[in-house]
């Protein structure tokens, strides 16, 4: 089998929402950062959507990524493809997102390249959209047309084998890694002199949440579940960072509990580490959740989760263990939860100690390496040698 460098077109539809990256989004970046040290792999990436802001902002700083231009559901967008496909002689497609997935398959199946889709979320009927028709019929009419797929949670496989089309045996579960590019340790004296700027004291307890604000998020549960914790920790603080259309019901609710002196609505952040590393407990009160990064970070920094018992959140949260699980949609529960992780310090201590060792396994080497794995028996090339520590860079 030969053993030069297999060529991937990686494209997707978007890199962020309202101009806040998503986890998606961050992840493919993770990816590019990874594979340009790799010499078993070369390869293209393209956005299907026009560049946001932060698009250009991304390219600017030396990011390679393509933006197309087009809008959903654009069929120009499959012969843009092909051209790309042509041009950079692609031996394997790899595809997230509707868009991508349906004209990538197509343009694959016209140049005879093999596509490989990897499935983010599970579209169910808590998202906005929920998971539209036209999907569904597209994804189970190209359903043949897919060489691999790859799904980044049990759950999402559960979801593309229901409702996508693909046989259980065809899906795999490739977890999303832990971000190393965007993501370090925090300055403690940077942690420090946030702290004082936000006016919180030193010992005051915070429950924060990095998210967007959509209802699929559960944000508003948490402002629920926060105000019943307040009655026993009047000292609490929660620290919202992110953004989204929720953003003004969120604030009118936490006014209308009267909570909201200690409630902090911090904006988006591209670097979240400083603002996590202040949270004595991370919440993710999600009501679906294809993986759930936030959680995998919060425990990378020692800051034990209180999730909810959905999607790949159970893949990465150790019950009892690292934090807790607990029903959606349900503020009593997710107000109970912390007020164990606050309210007990041995608790606390055991769950700060374990969180950062149970991220051990999910590394980005790893998980590039997997990818590359699966590009090279898409294009049918020699496999890359297995040298520890080596899988990637060497």
């Amino acid at each position: 089998m030969p053993s030069r460098p297999v060529r991937v077109l990686i494209a997707c539809d978007h890199i962020d929402h309202d101009g806040a990256l998503h986890g998606g989004g961050r992840q493919l970046l993770e990816l590019i950062r990874a594979l340009q040290n790799s010499p078993h792999v070369e390869f293209t990436v393209v956005i299907l959507r026009p560049a946001t802001s932060l698009g250009r902002e991304l390219v600017a700083e030396g990011v390679p990524l393509a933006f197309l231009g087009d809008h959903r559901y654009n069929p120009v967008s499959m012969l843009k493809l092909i051209r790309i496909i042509r041009d950079s002689r692609a031996d394997v497609l790899h595809l997230t997102d509707f868009g991508a997935d349906t004209w990538g398959r197509l343009a694959g199946a016209i140049t005879r390249t093999p596509a490989m889709v990897q499935v983010i979320t599970h579209h169910g009927q808590s998202q906005p959209r929920g998971y539209p028709w036209q999907a569904a019929l597209a994804n189970r009419l190209l359903a043949p047309l897919t060489s691999r797929v790859l799904a980044i949670s049990s759950s999402v496989k559960d979801f593309a084998v229901d409702h996508m089309g693909f046989e259980r045996d065809a899906v795999e579960v490739l977890h999303y890694p832990m971000p190393e590019y965007s993501f370090s340790d925090p300055d403690p004296s940077d942690c420090d002199e946030l702290r004082r700027s936000l006016g919180i004291a030193d010992k005051d307890p915070v429950i924060g949440a990095v998210t967007r604000f959509h209802e699929v998020k559960g944000i508003h549960h948490l402002v629920e579940a926060y105000a019943i914790v307040r009655k026993t920790h009047p000292d609490a603080w929660l620290l919202l960072v992110g953004k989204g259309p929720q953003e003004a019901r969120l604030r009118a609710r936490a006014e209308e509990l009267g909570v909201s002196d200690r409630v902090v609505f911090a904006g988006f952040q591209r670097a979240v580490e400083r603002f996590e590393a202040l949270f004595t407990v991370s919440a993710v009160p999600s009501l679906e959740e294809g993986f759930g990064l936030v959680a995998l970070e919060s425990l990378r920094l020692g800051v034990p989760v209180v999730a909810s018992d959905v999607g790949g959140l159970p893949d990465i949260v150790e019950h009892g263990k690292t934090g807790f699980l607990v029903p959606p949609a349900n503020p009593e529960a997710l107000a109970d939860a912390l007020l164990q992780v606050v309210g007990d310090p041995a608790l606390h201590a055991s769950m700060r100690a374990a969180a950062p060792v149970s991220t051990a396994r999910f590394s980005l080497d790893e998980y590039a390496h997997q990818l590359i794995r699966v590009y090279r028996e898409m294009a049918q090339l020699a496999p890359v040698p297995e040298v520890a520590g080596m899988a990637v860079s060497a």
